[in-house]
């Protein structure tokens, strides 16, 4: 219970930060004469505050289921009247909330994410592709503010994945995971405002066009994860994948880790 409670307070800690970083990029892209990678980086941002919120309705909701386990325990070695909880779990609230949410929000949100990543991936492709340069000023305080956002979000999805590798916090995953990809978007709008700075603008429209495009990528490995959860028997004891935990951003982030401990590796 006590790990569930700290993985729901990491949950809307990358909450919170998600919504920062999208007010940023907000900010960045309007007061830079709206470049297209910026505005790319932004719709992946976005998309990250539907994953920290499911990862914190999930916390939430065990939180609840084990603390309502741990109360019909203690009942029973008092032993009180437990007649009350069927096997079936009627007259267990949490646990049915539980069951409810894995077996259909959490399906129907990886479905609607899937949506979201390819409508908006198609549309900012399309007009990256088809959209004239705009003219660009700010660039460099955008750059800072940007990039500052970015290393923040880049700090805190490598905190959520090492606390993902737990089995108990396995949630922050799939959210760190993507906040990982939220960060490298940025690092190439960064990049993108920075050579528009330094008189080219081409890197702007080239950002612009791989950020959607592995967007498009991402939605769908999601939908194929929905079709998948959908005929995945379900083993007592085994544990449940989540949906929306894309396994490419895992192993990006698995990647950046190996890199992170090979020199340690070496010097052994």
């Amino acid at each position: 219970m006590i790990a569930q409670r700290r993985g729901k307070n990491v949950a809307v800690g990358g909450l919170v930060l998600q919504f920062i970083c999208t007010g940023v990029l907000v900010g960045a892209w309007l007061a830079t004469g709206r470049p297209q990678s910026v505005l790319a980086s932004l719709w992946v941002t976005a998309g990250g505050l539907g994953i920290w919120l499911m990862a914190a309705i999930l916390f939430y909701c065990r939180q609840l289921q084990q603390q309502e386990a741990l109360e019909i325990d203690e009942a029973a070695r008092a032993g009180q009247e437990s007649s009350i909880f069927d096997e079936k779990g009627q007259g267990r609230p949490a646990q049915a909330r539980l069951d409810f949410v894995l077996k259909w929000v959490l399906p129907a949100s990886t479905l609607l994410l899937a949506a979201y990543h390819a409508t908006f991936g198609v549309l900012v492709l399309r007009w990256a592709l088809s959209a004239s340069p705009s003219k660009l000023a700010g660039m460099l305080p955008g750059a800072f503010f940007t990039g500052m956002a970015g290393f923040a979000m880049f700090l805190f999805s490598r905190y959520a994945t090492g606390m993902g590798r737990s089995v108990e916090w396995r949630p922050l995953r799939a959210a760190g995971g993507y906040a990982l990809f939220c960060a490298l978007s940025m690092a190439l709008a960064v990049a993108a405002m920075v050579f528009a700075f330094l008189k080219y603008g081409g890197g702007d429209r080239i950002a612009a066009m791989v950020i959607p495009a592995v967007q498009i990528v991402l939605a769908v490995e999601l939908a194929l994860n929905f079709l998948v959860d959908l005929y995945r028997p379900r083993l007592p004891g085994q544990e449940h994948h989540l949906s929306f935990d894309s396994r490419l951003l895992d192993l990006l982030a698995s990647a950046r880790l190996a890199v992170q401990w090979l020199p340690l590796l070496r010097q052994q």
